[in-house]
């Protein structure tokens, strides 16, 4: 089968539609004549505009016509794996052709890296030297090492992945570029080092420092911290009733002034938790307050509080 010349008569019907989808109806795809992999541009003389199908016919035929472009046969398989999940027909020999070629090609490519030689190649610092054997990883897979060395004189031992300078996160240096990186800005290497800030200059930090939220603003505290906190508003002589969040809140003071009788309440149930007690308050009196609003005032009814004997409390509700 002469695969070029069916993909140029696609291409001849493709380019008589032109590029601009909304002259056409139905669903169309963008396509590059000669692939980017291949060195093609996106100018408008490499783009035609194929239907789903001819798209998808178009990638089967480059993929016959250069059966050893990793990045071609890789466009082929994930075709055939698009179409057979949007329910399209994928004949079971055409996929299994496209998925053998496609790991074949990867192993390839993936060896190749792994055992090609990469003495006198250097990644930043590290020049590699000679070849230190191989090594063989949990799955049984060789791996070349090398024998490195550092322009600070360091020699290492490195495998393939760790040098490289094609794999992601390889090694530049056998760790002095990291020290010596840390070493600029300190003592007089810093730009700053010995110069100070202008009076304007402190005015604008002071202003900016001012105007920034604390550090644990919108950090919930721990049960220690609100302990600690309470304890100290207590030594001040701050009633729990007297705190910000209650005086503001409707809910709070209606819960305070009413401490004796929820004191009783409590009793009643058996001296539940904050949380149980807050479930039956809201199915007794048909309100919807959130469990919190008593956590206060039930750790005082457990710690042996009891309103009507607490007079600060009866000067409260007056």
């Amino acid at each position: 089968m002469d695969h070029a010349r069916i993909y140029d008569a696609l291409l001849t019907k493709a380019k008589g539609r032109g590029l601009n989808k909304a002259e056409h109806t139905g669903y169309f795809e963008i396509h590059h004549i000669v692939p980017r992999c291949r060195g093609g541009s996106d100018a408008k003389n490499n783009l035609v505009m194929f239907t789903g199908r001819e798209h998808y016919i178009a990638h089967m035929l480059l993929w016959k016509m250069h059966p050893s472009d990793y990045l071609l046969v890789y466009a082929a398989f994930m075709m055939a794996n698009v179409d057979s999940r949007n329910g399209g027909k994928v004949n079971s020999r055409l996929y299994a052709a496209i998925r053998e070629e496609y790991a074949r090609v990867q192993s390839e490519l993936l060896t190749g890296m792994m055992t090609k030689s990469l003495v006198g190649v250097r990644n930043h610092r590290l020049l590699v030297v000679s070849q230190a054997g191989y090594k063989r990883n949990a799955r049984g897979q060789k791996m070349a090492k090398w024998n490195c060395v550092c322009d600070c004189g360091v020699k290492r031992v490195l495998l393939t992945r760790e040098v490289s300078p094609d794999c992601v996160g390889s090694y530049k240096s056998c760790g002095c570029l990291v020290a010596d990186t840390a070493r600029l800005g300190v003592g007089e290497n810093n730009p700053f080092f010995g110069k100070k800030h202008t009076d304007a200059a402190k005015a604008k930090m002071r202003e900016k420092r001012l105007g920034k939220m604390p550090a644990n603003a919108g950090t919930p505290k721990s049960d220690a911290c609100k302990a600690k906190i309470s304890a100290t508003k207590l030594a001040r002589g701050q009633l729990p009733w007297e705190h910000g969040s209650v005086v503001n809140s409707n809910d709070s003071m209606t819960i305070w002034r009413s401490a004796d009788a929820l004191y009783a309440f409590w009793v009643a149930l058996r001296k539940p938790a904050f949380v149980t007690f807050s479930i039956q308050y809201n199915r007794r009196y048909g309100t919807n307050l959130i469990s919190s609003k008593f956590k206060t005032l039930i750790t005082k009814f457990s710690e042996g509080w009891i309103p009507s004997e607490d007079n600060g409390w009866v000067n409260f509700i007056g």
